[in-house]
């Protein structure tokens, strides 16, 4: 399963395929780059194909699982994303949800102040579905939830946030030219002005 660290390493590949383990390679800054890059990537393509659909195209999604709590004092349900998700237009960044022993009954996304709006008329049972509202880093639902169920997240991560042992989806039509970012990203950063090489470079 692909990493941070994994592509951190395919960046020392572009930037160096002559060498291993050269002193001048910063892996750190490496990983950084790589998540920078991955996160613009996805804001590229998913707003150059946005058109009126949530539908994100390519290999950019990680499954999750979660437990559904509730907050006491703001009386309501959530769930906490286990990682943070990109920015995007129509909270894409949360692909789906679902109760994780029901995945052909996905949550809907709601907008934010859907209960104010509704006023608690019918329209906020959503016909029996589940709702939710992306809060900061959380899913707040709009209705009364089952604590001790699981729920499964597909979440479209801000690569630049996770961990370097974290999975790290990339599409492997894009990988190209995440490298490329990244390692524009790293010259940058490390004051570096060479050539780059992406021969070879694959999931």
């Amino acid at each position: 399963m692909p990493t941070k660290r994994y592509y951190a390493n395919q960046l020392q590949e572009v930037l160096y395929p002559s060498t291993t383990g050269d002193a001048k390679f910063d892996i750190q800054t490496a990983m950084v780059a790589v998540g920078q890059a991955a996160a613009k990537y996805v804001k590229i393509e998913v707003l150059r194909n946005k058109a009126f659909t949530r539908t994100v195209y390519g290999n950019w999604v990680g499954e999750y699982e979660a437990e559904i709590k509730y907050d006491e004092t703001k009386k309501r349900y959530y769930t906490q994303l286990p990682v943070d998700v990109v920015s995007l237009p129509k909270d894409q960044g949360v692909y789906l949800a679902h109760y994780s022993d029901t995945p052909q009954e996905s949550f809907i996304p709601v907008p934010i102040g859907f209960l104010s709006a509704t006023r608690g008329s019918l329209a906020s049972n959503l016909e029996g579905k589940t709702g939710y509202m992306l809060v900061e880093d959380k899913l707040v639902y709009v209705q009364k939830m089952q604590t001790d169920y699981k729920v499964t997240l597909y979440l479209i991560p801000d690569h630049s946030q996770l961990d370097e042992n974290d999975y790290f989806p990339i599409d492997g039509s894009a990988i190209d030219d995440v490298m490329k970012f990244a390692a524009e990203i790293y010259m940058i950063q490390k004051g570096i002005n060479e050539d780059i090489r992406s021969d070879g470079v694959s999931n």
